[in-house]
């Protein structure tokens, strides 16, 4: 399964073993970035100045993009595109040095405030708009990820305590309470809708993945996109509580199948048509998601309308095979997607999809 959900997961489970580094606090602005024009289905692509590797993650009601890039040493830093490409730099005081280190954007609210995780020594950030950013810990704990900010204000995310690899959730609100809450095994997802509803995906003590919704400060509710599935990843919840995931059987190559969830909790399978797997990543307040399908020619990007129509699509620079292709990431409420693309070299470079 091409599963960019447990990239992040694998990359954080690394760090209690690893030396704490300091980087001094950076940001630097600068022009339109390079791009190589709109072209298929209105698409452009951009990397940021200088870096080996592009990773935009989230996209906003304006078109600004958040993500992190990689330099020569394998640090993450943090960016913010304009929707002009204007591309804005910055790291969070305390990230690391080095592979397995730095800043990571996970998500930008309509008011351009971005949530994240910090690797090294800090943890989980809000950066404003006007780029004043503030770092944050789940008392007593030894690690925070924030990885949802609302609308709202509201961060949301998971954290450990010491001498565990459980880990629990949490809702921070714009004025900075935290409200946490646990489920009956480790989170390692969590997204977060205007009302502060969440979903997300969890695995127990038999190393089975269940998907779950709720509100933190009320109910949390186990999630099972098929009877017959033992795994269940619940990625993104929308303004209305619709959810959208992906889930597949017991068996290391099981097929993959996204999913999408109504209100009411009835539950719709999504695949493409020749694809190994479909792996939804995002949901607007219209209903519409955004992912990507994998089959012997690489990943490609799709949309799907809240009637069940599916539009398929590629960054025209994409490459072909395993591991490349067109990877989105993030839909905006016009339909705007965010995302990356690996080039026929193995380089990532983002790219951003004009609504139709």
């Amino acid at each position: 399964m091409i599963n960019r959900f447990f990239s992040l997961l694998s990359w954080c489970r690394g760090l209690f073993a690893a030396p704490l580094m300091a980087a001094a606090l950076a940001m630097l602005t600068f022009g339109a970035s390079p791009e190589l024009g709109f072209g298929a289905n209105q698409i452009i692509s951009f990397s940021v100045p200088g870096s080996t590797g592009t990773t935009p993650v989230s996209v906003n009601l304006s078109g600004t993009i958040a993500g992190y890039y990689t330099d020569v040493q394998g640090t993450a830093h943090g960016f913010v595109r304009s929707a002009a490409g204007t591309t804005t730099m910055f790291d969070a005081p305390g990230a690391g040095v080095g592979t397995n280190y730095g800043t990571l954007p996970q998500r930008i609210n309509d008011s351009g405030e971005i949530a994240g995780i910090c690797l090294g020594a800090c943890s989980g950030f809000v950066r404003d708009a006007a780029g004043v950013l503030t770092e944050f810990n789940v008392a007593g704990a030894v690690q925070t990820y924030a990885t949802a900010i609302n609308n709202s204000g509201q961060v949301g995310g998971i954290y450990f305590v010491p001498n565990s690899q459980i880990a629990s959730g949490f809702v921070r609100d714009s004025s900075g309470n935290i409200t946490t809450f646990s489920i009956l095994g480790s989170i390692f997802g969590l997204s977060m809708n205007s009302a502060g509803q969440v979903a997300g995906y969890f695995y127990d003590s038999n190393g089975f993945d269940y998907g779950y919704y709720g509100d933190p400060s009320g109910s949390i509710y186990t999630l099972w996109a098929d009877g017959a599935s033992q795994f269940t990843f619940a990625v993104a919840i929308a303004d209305n509580g619709f959810i959208t995931g992906v889930f597949h059987g017991p068996y290391l190559h099981s097929p993959v199948h996204g999913f999408v969830r109504d209100g009411l909790g009835n539950i719709t399978q999504i695949d493409i048509s020749g694809a190994a797997a479909t792996e939804p990543t995002a949901i607007n307040a219209s209903g519409t998601i955004t992912g990507s399908y994998s089959n012997p020619t690489g990943s490609h990007g799709f949309v799907r309308d809240s009637l069940g129509n599916i539009v398929t699509f590629d960054d025209p620079h994409a490459g072909t095979g395993l591991t490349k292709g067109t990877y989105p990431m993030s839909i905006n409420r016009y339909g705007g997607i965010a995302g990356y693309y690996v080039g026929p070299q193995g380089t990532r470079r983002g790219f951003f999809r004009r609504a139709e």
